[in-house]
């Protein structure tokens, strides 16, 4: 009974036939724990190939990486959808300057905001799909929903970071929507680090203007 439970332990470990037997031979010998530590290191062998899968499904998914080379059909020519894509999000920042909105106009905020950042998938580069995010993270802010903002705002880094075609004050307004999101969220240890990270990156910003919008930014930022 002993040997039996031992074998369906290590067949719940992911053990196989043939490596359980070897092991059951070693255990007369003293030789299990070595057995034991290669299976270990097989697994975790295992374990980095499938994340290494996941990353590149989300990739492929949240449209940073083609399939097969090819790439979201755009909805209309791309002349036309990247114009949409330009006016939906300028759509989307004069319903964020309105001091007052309805309940439907926080919808439509909200949406406009992802439908940007999905006709930008057909016709834009990393950076816009990291200024898309950028805005998604800033509406749901907005509206006070920290988790959704943190998505948004981390995946907005991670394009930034990514992109070829960054200008030097993408990854400071990426800490600001960090910033902002883990201050809705009610972190407000991470809101700081964020905010004293955007606050060093602006200080690389070559333009005066530039480095001047990010800190007037980073000013609105709830304590």
């Amino acid at each position: 009974m002993q040997r039996a439970g031992g074998i369906k332990q290590l067949r719940d470990l992911d053990v196989s036939l043939d490596e359980v037997r070897s092991l059951l031979e070693a255990a007369d010998g003293g030789g299990v724990q070595d057995l034991l530590v290669l299976h270990r290191d097989r697994v975790a062998g295992e374990i980095a190939r499938l994340e290494e899968v996941r990353r590149q499904l989300d990739s492929i998914i949240d449209g940073r990486e083609r399939l097969m080379g090819v790439a979201r059909e755009p909805v209309l020519d791309q002349a036309a959808e990247r114009q949409l894509a330009v006016d939906v999000f300028n759509h989307v920042w004069t319903l964020l300057e309105k001091s007052e909105r309805t309940a439907d106009e926080d919808d439509e905020m909200l949406h406009a905001a992802h439908a940007s950042r999905f006709h930008w998938t057909a016709v834009g580069t990393r950076i816009h799909a990291a200024r898309g995010e950028w805005q998604c993270a800033r509406v749901y802010s907005v509206l006070g929903r920290g988790e959704p903002a943190l998505h948004h705002a981390r995946r907005c880094l991670e394009l930034a970071l990514e992109a070829d075609d960054a200008e030097d004050w993408d990854v400071p307004f990426a800490y600001e929507a960090l910033a902002r999101a883990h201050a809705v969220a009610g972190d407000a240890a991470e809101a700081r680090r964020y905010v004293e990270l955007a606050r060093a990156d602006a200080g690389k910003i070559a333009e005066a203007e530039d480095r001047e919008l990010v800190l007037a930014d980073l000013e609105t930022i709830p304590a």
